[in-house]
């Protein structure tokens, strides 16, 4: 696949990386708005690092709740671009380990 440049609409970005994500870990809720200064993420991408599975949900800034939970397998990364994202809620699935990384 090639690589591809993202341009990001905020001037800071936040990381989030967790080598071991087991199920104590589970649910993570990430508060995208409150660690972007009262920003929404607008660009981004989650990698799925370790072997096992991680359901991910999002909320964006205009609903109360969250999309369905959708599975991402090792090795995924997924592009978070456009979604205005104001929380993302992580459910262990089985061990693993990610990165995640938001502007």
């Amino acid at each position: 696949m090639p690589s591809r440049m993202v341009q990001f609409t905020t001037t800071a970005g936040k990381a989030y990386e967790d080598t071991s994500f087991v199920t104590g870990d589970s649910p993570r809720t990430i508060e995208v708005r409150d660690d972007l200064a009262n920003k929404v993420g607008n660009a981004g991408w989650f990698i799925n690092d370790g072997p096992g599975d991680i359901q991910m949900a999002i909320q964006n800034n205009e609903q109360s709740g969250y999309s369905d939970n959708f599975t991402t397998k090792s090795g995924e990364m997924f592009a978070l671009n456009g979604l205005n994202i104001r929380r993302v809620r992580l459910t262990w699935v089985s061990n693993s380990s990610y990165r995640f990384f938001i502007g």
